[in-house]
């Protein structure tokens, strides 16, 4: 038997992808009333990003859970027809019928042509529910899926390229150790909610300077040290221009990351990949102490070398990151300058 005895029910705000966060809901008679943040666990506050406060969105989600028009079972297409004109007359089933349907349509795809199953999921709830999504399409095999989030730097580009180059799931500036944070078409101060708002705030504080880089003066780029206007569209030639400053004319690189955690010295023969042991297959580096190729996991490597060109098996070969610089540098900051409308100087400076 219900009372209405109020209480205060400790949980976490998962709504975008700045939770999960710590969050109190007010629960009377089995109904949530009211949501505020959670700071009574100073041990937990310092570890996550709203330190113990809330943004209006958990709210957004209490008027989303009573929603009269809300869908609270599967609904299946009766209407084969596709086009704008046509009504899908979407029928509400059971959970289990539309289990029996999936598994149906599933099985009957995989016996027929694995290749051709293909997941395409999204929506705000992915934050609570990928890990188990990405479970459920391993356990069919090798097939496609397409995972989309709200907009297009989600995991249509930054969480792809996160984990293939670090193994992370986002690409975001360690803001909590940075001295200096460059952003480029970000506005964290506006659509970064609490959390966000948190971080920079007590980043800038503590003395790291942010430089925005933007065509508009948004609310970041009024809150930062810097404001540097640029021509819309153009973002990449300025990137350009900054990784060929870093690289070959400045030339300040962490070689210890670069040899040890990157494919920068894996050699690339004349045809642009990369040069592998005839016996094991495996991609080779060159050791600049023994003077001689060895597979990158060789032991027995003394040195990587990232620079020069060498003769393997008659053939002339270079290190990812000499050709990578070379690949750099046409995009001068002069090349910049007349496509960002950013001087010169500036993009050096």
């Amino acid at each position: 038997m219900m009372t209405s005895h109020r209480e205060w029910i400790p949980t976490v705000c998962y709504s975008c992808n700045h939770g999960p966060d710590l969050i109190l809901v007010e629960r009377a008679r089995g109904v949530a009333l009211n949501i505020r943040g959670n700071d009574s666990r100073p041990e937990f506050v310092e570890y996550t990003q709203n330190r113990g406060r809330t943004c209006p969105k958990p709210y957004g989600y209490l008027q989303k859970l009573y929603n009269p028009n809300r869908i609270k079972n599967p609904l299946i297409r009766k209407n084969p027809k596709k086009g704008l004109e046509e009504n899908p007359q979407w029928a509400e089933v059971s959970w289990e019928e539309a289990f029996e349907v999936v598994a149906q349509k599933i099985s009957q795809v995989l016996a027929k042509d694995p290749g051709r199953l293909c997941f395409m999921y999204g929506g705000p709830n992915l934050y609570t529910n990928s890990g188990s999504w990405k479970a459920f399409v391993k356990a069919m095999g090798r097939v496609q899926r397409l995972h989309s989030g709200e907009t297009i730097r989600c995991d249509l580009a930054e969480h792809i390229f996160g984990n293939y180059i670090h193994g992370g799931w986002s690409c975001e500036p360690d803001v909590a150790y940075a001295n200096y944070v460059l952003l480029l078409g970000r506005n964290p101060r506006a659509s970064g909610g609490v959390g966000e708002n948190v971080q920079y705030s007590e980043a800038q504080a503590r003395g790291m300077t942010m430089v925005v880089i933007d065509p508009v003066c948004t609310v970041s780029a009024a809150k930062a040290e810097e404001w540097i206007p640029i021509k819309p569209g153009t973002d990449l030639a300025l990137e350009l221009a900054l990784i060929n400053v870093i690289i070959n004319e400045i030339g300040k690189v962490d070689e210890d990351f670069l040899k040890h955690l990157t494919n920068a010295p894996y050699l690339v023969g004349p045809d642009g990949y990369f040069v592998r042991s005839k016996k094991e297959k495996k991609v080779l580096i060159w050791d600049p102490i023994d003077r001689k190729a060895k597979t990158f996991d060789d032991p027995s490597i003394k040195d990587f070398a990232l620079e020069g060109t060498y003769d393997v098996g008659g053939l002339q070969v270079r290190p990812v990151f000499a050709v990578m610089k070379e690949h750099f540098l046409p995009y001068s900051p002069e090349w910049a300058e007349g496509i960002t409308e950013i001087p010169r100087e500036k993009i050096r400076e």
